[in-house]
Order: structure tokens, then C-alpha cells, then sequence
């Protein structure tokens, strides 16, 4: 619990749609909970797997937005219109 607020609150701070990091942090607790209630049913090496293949959609998910966020930068690069243009002091 300490950690995601933690998380939460980084999140916070640099966004300006907070129902949407406050949605996730929702999502994420109640995915949290079903997994442990499910620890119960199918075992804990099965949650090992289970663990590992989050980990990895989150791995995926963050290589995916990282490479589409650097593909924006440099069309933005490319485009120079007087609006976004930086200026010198």
C-alpha cells in the first residue's frame, strides 16, 4: 500500500486528468485483490506465471508508448510552424 501511493502520488503531480490516474490506481487494487483471492483457488505457481506475464504486458506496454512518444518528437521536429517555433531570449 505504501509503494501505491507513492506511485499514485507521482503520477499526480504532472497530470492534469486526475480521474484517470485515480481509475487506474482503482483498477489496480481491484486486480490486485481478485489475484489474491485467486492465490487461493489455483495455488501460488500459478501466480508466479501469472506475475511474470504482468510483468511483461506492462514491459510491452511501456516499449510501445515509449517508441510511439519518440516517434511524435520527431514529426514535431520536422513540422516548425511559427506556434511551436521556440524562441531565444
Amino acid at each position: 500500500m505504501f509503494f501505491s501511493g507513492i506511485v499514485v502520488s507521482t503520477l499526480l503531480q504532472g497530470r492534469r486528468a486526475i480521474a484517470a490516474v485515480m481509475a487506474a490506481n482503482l483498477s489496480g487494487a481491484m486486480l490486485g485483490g481478485l489475484v489474491e483471492y485467486n492465490s487461493m483457488y489455483f495455488g501460488f505457481r500459478f501466480m508466479y506465471l501469472l506475475a511474470i506475464g504482468c510483468y511483461g504486458a506492462a514491459f510491452l506496454h511501456w516499449a510501445l508508448t515509449r517508441s510511439r512518444a519518440g516517434a511524435r518528437e520527431v514529426h514535431r521536429e520536422r513540422v516548425r510552424t511559427p506556434m511551436n517555433t521556440p524562441t531565444v531570449a
